[in-house]
């Protein structure tokens, strides 16, 4: 085995690279990989993985190893350092329009999932705020807390135009918002 590489660590996934044997790749029928002490036999014409579930902030060992017709041939190691869990990423998207006309005037929000970053999503953040020019609540917003599988919410509203900013929670924290263009309360 020439080389082996790890790529793209998160806190609960990483992905692994590595090259066929200098002598002897044509006898390659696959390839033992062994993580934390399980092993799994992988195709010859299959040199990456992608290995998910890991524990964040842990240490992960690997041993990749060459086998064929003539046993195992020499093994690459090594081990990688996942970071920790941190907050969740942004949602991936967000678009709002104004809801049914009212009254109550209200606002229909929709985003996509945030990546939970190491430490599950356990609620979403929506806080709507004056775009300036209209009434407004008072204390300047309206905010609600929604379950992990939420993706929409109506939100009601005082009448003017207002934008809507989505957070992901977590164990780790609140993360960054995706912010969405002003809409009109209807």
């Amino acid at each position: 085995m020439t080389r082996l590489a790890a790529s793209g660590a998160r806190p609960t996934s990483v992905t692994l690279a590595w090259a066929p044997p200098a002598l002897g790749a044509a006898d390659v029928a696959g390839y033992v990989v062994t993580v934390q002490g399980r092993s799994r036999l992988l195709p010859a014409d299959q040199r990456r993985t992608t290995l998910t579930g890991l524990r964040p902030g842990s240490a992960v060992s690997v041993v990749v190893r060459p086998t064929g017709p003539a046993g195992h041939g020499a093994a690459a190691s090594l081990t990688v350092r996942l970071p920790a869990a941190t907050v969740p990423s942004a949602p991936t998207g967000i678009s709002v329009r104004p809801g049914p006309v009212g009254p109550p005037l209200t606002a229909r929000v929709f985003w996509g999932p945030a990546h939970h970053d190491g430490a599950p999503i356990t609620a979403y953040y929506v806080v709507a705020r004056p775009a300036g020019g209209g009434a407004s609540a008072p204390g300047g917003k309206v905010s609600r807390v929604v379950g992990p599988a939420v993706r929409s919410l109506d939100l009601r509203l005082p009448p003017g135009r207002w934008t809507v900013d989505v957070h992901a929670v977590n164990a780790r924290g609140t993360g960054p918002g995706r912010r969405s263009v002003p809409v009109l309360a209807q």
